[in-house]
């Protein structure tokens, strides 16, 4: 029987490199062949997080957009009381529109490696009487605005939302024509989002709303409408 191939230093192998460099380009694939699925595995399990707010120190650059706060733009900031922790609250003017809460920077840009995963956020608001009925969550970018209407407003305790930002989910819709948004539509709006908003006014009537964990998922940017491929390489253990 023909023994292995020895190619540690000092054997016979050694003294002729030829024959060790053959065998490594040989084994090789077959390593790559184990290592690279399970990269693959591991990185589906979870999506990566484009940006995330969950207001432990401050209110983190959010804003308040419309009839709240009377007139200011900021926020109160709530240092318990949140999901855990730390949270921003606002309190309706009763004077005009429905008043939403604004993203910051780190959530704005281009966030294509949303698409088709999710946002997520907790709401609370202060009554549940009198519900008003508006789009929940607005992206806007490229000109287009689109809007989702979630299936239930908060109530006076913690709410947990998950959105699929994926026109396949129905909900979605081009907020200029009220039809459903399409794949391009989405698409061009998170490849250069200007403006994501949260509604946090849900009643007919003065009340407050409070925002928590508010989390961006995403992979890989978009190129064209395409996926752009990502390149996993083995570890090499030395």
């Amino acid at each position: 029987m023909q023994r292995p191939m020895n190619c540690r230093t000092g054997t016979r192998y050694m003294q002729r490199p030829m024959n060790c460099a053959l065998m490594l380009l040989v084994s090789l694939p077959i390593l790559l062949a184990f290592a690279v699925p399970s990269a693959r595995t591991a990185k589906a399990q979870t999506a990566p997080t484009i940006a995330a707010s969950t207001f432990d120190t401050d209110d983190e650059g959010w804003t308040v957009i419309g009839d709240a706060q009377g007139g200011s733009p900021v926020p109160d900031y709530i240092a318990s009381g949140g999901n855990p922790g730390g949270y921003i609250s606002a309190t309706d003017d009763n004077q005009g529109p429905t008043w939403y809460w604004s993203a910051p920077p780190k959530f704005l840009g281009n966030v294509s490696g949303a698409y088709k995963q999710t946002l997520t956020f907790d709401l609370k608001q202060s009554a549940v009487d009198s519900q008003l009925n508006f789009p929940d969550v607005i992206l806007s970018g490229a000109g287009l605005s689109l809007g989702f209407d979630t299936s239930h407003n908060p109530g006076v305790e913690w709410t947990a939302y998950t959105i699929a930002l994926d026109e396949a989910v129905s909900g979605w819709v081009n907020l200029r024509t009220n039809a459903s948004a399409s794949r391009e539509e989405m698409i061009v709006v998170l490849a250069s989002l200007s403006d994501l908003r949260i509604r946090g006014e849900y009643r007919a009537g003065r009340d407050t709303g409070g925002l928590d964990n508010v989390v961006l998922s995403g992979g890989h940017l978009l190129s064209g409408g395409h996926l752009l491929p990502r390149v996993y390489l083995p570890l090499i253990a030395r």
